[in-house]
């Protein structure tokens, strides 16, 4: 494969986004492990095939970051890999998780949710103010167009479950899709106890984007939502 073609190959990629985690140097390296005892068996994704050869992949280009893993979809293969199973918080690709899970509790998406004091807390940037009221669909579009933590924790406490419920749903979800070095405690990706790694995040992206509203709320560069109960306009701008 020539220079080019890898290239183009590899930014072409809706998964190239990813897929890059770890781009700050204060993530911490890998962590205490996820399970006591013997670790569990997942049902694994299909296997990508890596047919890139070393002197190829010494081409690449340079990447600020930890953790990488790249993959072409459409081939089945993997492009670029780099300390692809190190286990390091996520931030805020904890969302398409979160996101996947409320969606599958069937939720009607014009239903109202409030935003709370508990939601707003340590989330100063969110333009969302705690006591506005908002459908659940408009919380989607926050939490995934401008990553906004607010959002992401009122969708989970709109999901019919206690939050420890909601929680382990996002493990099970996890382990159900293959992603076996995976763990979170948060729906915001806040906690650096968010664990994932590369890979993982590659199987995480293919799911959301199999999801229809998944894939059309991320691919937003801006959206309008507006608080029910006030008369204000809430503009999103997309954070990717």
């Amino acid at each position: 494969m020539h220079k080019r073609t890898l290239i183009k190959s590899a930014v072409g990629l809706w998964a190239i986004c990813a897929i890059v985690i770890g781009a700050s140097n204060q993530l911490m390296p890998s962590m205490r492990p996820l399970w006591d005892g013997e670790k569990p068996k997942f049902a694994q994704p299909a296997e990508w095939v890596q047919k890139t050869s070393s002197s190829e992949l010494k081409s690449m280009p340079k990447l600020r970051c930890a953790s990488a893993f790249i993959v072409d979809n459409n081939a089945g293969e993997i492009v670029f890999t780099h300390n692809a199973h190190e286990v390091r918080p996520i931030a805020s690709i904890t969302k398409l998780l979160t996101s996947l899970v409320f969606l599958e509790s069937s939720i009607d998406l014009n239903s109202i949710t409030r935003v709370t004091n508990d939601d707003a807390f340590e989330s100063s940037k969110s333009r969302i103010r705690a006591g506005e009221e908002y459908t659940v669909r408009d919380m989607l579009y926050a939490a995934l167009v401008s990553s906004d933590n607010r959002a992401a924790r009122a969708l989970s406490h709109s999901a019919g479950v206690s939050q420890a419920m909601f929680i382990a749903r996002m493990n099970d979800k996890a382990r159900e899709l293959g992603m076996d070095s995976t763990q979170v405690i948060e729906p915001t990706g806040l906690s650096n106890e968010n664990l994932s790694t590369a890979r993982d995040c590659a199987i995480l992206v293919n799911a959301a984007l199999k999801n229809h509203l998944i894939r059309h709320i991320t691919s937003c560069n801006e959206h309008t939502i507006r608080p029910l109960n006030r008369r204000r306009i809430v503009a999103l701008s997309n954070t990717n």
